[in-house]
């Protein structure tokens, strides 16, 4: 069972949560569930156009159906005491992408360049189902046992036409300069044309990646980067949410690294600092009953990563890896002030760096 804090007693409570428990049969409900099918599909083509150039071409397609049949349920107190829901609906999510990439090699002077630039597509359609049910079934305390047991039959049929369409068309070039065996640098750019069709949103995006990599032997880099992306737009589920639109805006993340990765016949590490920024979606409570999901202030992420390996021998390779993170909420309207220092889910925005990924 997932829960919220909207209707959180604060000032009752102290601040306080209530104690941690590790009973969870005591208030999961057994026969609630959630299916999922996945489907992915993909293929392309290699076009060696000599030694030093290569042109790439890839389609490929994804189907993700949802059939839920959750249990969610609202805190109230300290004391544990909750007021639960039942949660159906139906989704079927399909996704399209297809790209061309011409990858290569060139040289002006003692200045190698290894540039990749291209063009691409990815489409997206949301059909939901007809019926999308929310209520108040069940209620209980974290520390009893939760008797409660779903009886009706929740229907799945889907919607006919799609409630969101999403295209993305985007171009990027990036090139890597060596300008000797030490020193090396990224550069690139890519373009995003980011539509919503079905709410008639649109938003046009140039987003760079920089890096410095400075190399002191074949098997180290030392890098510092950084990196802009823009992140789509949230869905607003129509029941738990009194918003009226269906997607959020589409935002633009950023991200500072620097680091350090090794690489030989049988050690590995890679360490890094970075500080990542992107938009906060919060759930705000107003005079409507159902609270609002809207963007308010920013997440700030600033974490420290570390990873090792070894390759003991030819069948038997053990690593290790850990990550400190430090979360906060910034700059936030007044409605949310109390928010502010307060750690955001822990699941930083996607790590992009240009070295750990190569």
């Amino acid at each position: 069972m997932q829960f919220y804090f909207s209707d959180y007693d604060v000032a009752s409570s102290g601040g306080k949560l209530p104690d941690v428990t590790y009973e969870y049969d005591d208030f999961n409900i057994d026969n609630s569930y959630y299916d999922t099918e996945t489907l992915f599909a993909s293929t392309g083509v290699d076009w060696e156009l000599n030694d030093d150039w290569t042109l790439k071409y890839k389609i490929g397609f994804s189907r993700k159906e949802h059939l839920s049949n959750k249990s969610f349920a609202d805190l109230l107190n300290k004391e544990g005491d909750y007021r639960g829901y039942s949660y159906n609906f139906a989704g079927q999510l399909d996704n399209l992408f297809n790209q061309i990439m011409l990858q290569g090699e060139l040289t002006t002077g003692a200045i190698k360049h290894e540039l990749v630039g291209g063009f691409g597509q990815q489409k997206s359609e949301d059909r939901w189902g007809t019926e999308w049910y929310w209520e108040n079934d069940f209620n209980g305390n974290l520390y009893e046992t939760q008797s409660f047991r779903i009886t009706r039959t929740p229907d799945f049929t889907l919607e006919p036409e799609p409630s969101s369409k999403t295209t993305q068309d985007y171009a990027f070039v990036s090139d890597t300069i060596h300008f000797n065996e030490h020193w090396q640098t990224i550069i690139g750019l890519r373009f995003t044309d980011y539509e919503i069709e079905t709410s008639e949103y649109s938003t046009k995006e140039t987003s760079p990646t920089l890096a410095l990599i400075y190399k002191p032997n074949e098997q180290t880099s030392i890098y510092g980067s950084y990196v802009e992306g823009l992140e789509p737009g949230t869905s607003i589920d129509p029941v738990r949410f009194a918003n009226t639109e269906t997607v959020l805006d589409a935002t633009v993340s950023t991200q500072y690294e620097l680091g350090i990765k090794h690489t030989s016949g049988k050690f590995n590490y890679t360490a890094a600092i970075f500080s990542t920024e992107r938009v906060n979606v919060i759930e705000v409570m107003r005079e409507d009953p159902k609270p609002y999901l809207t963007q308010d202030g920013l997440e700030l992420y600033e974490g420290i990563e570390f990873s090792t390996a070894y390759q003991f021998t030819d069948n038997l390779n053990l690593g290790l890896g850990a990550i400190y993170l430090d979360g906060t909420i910034d700059k936030v309207s007044d409605e949310s002030a109390h928010l502010k220092a307060m750690i955001p889910p822990m699941q930083p925005i996607g790590r992009s760096s240009a070295i750990l990924n190569m």
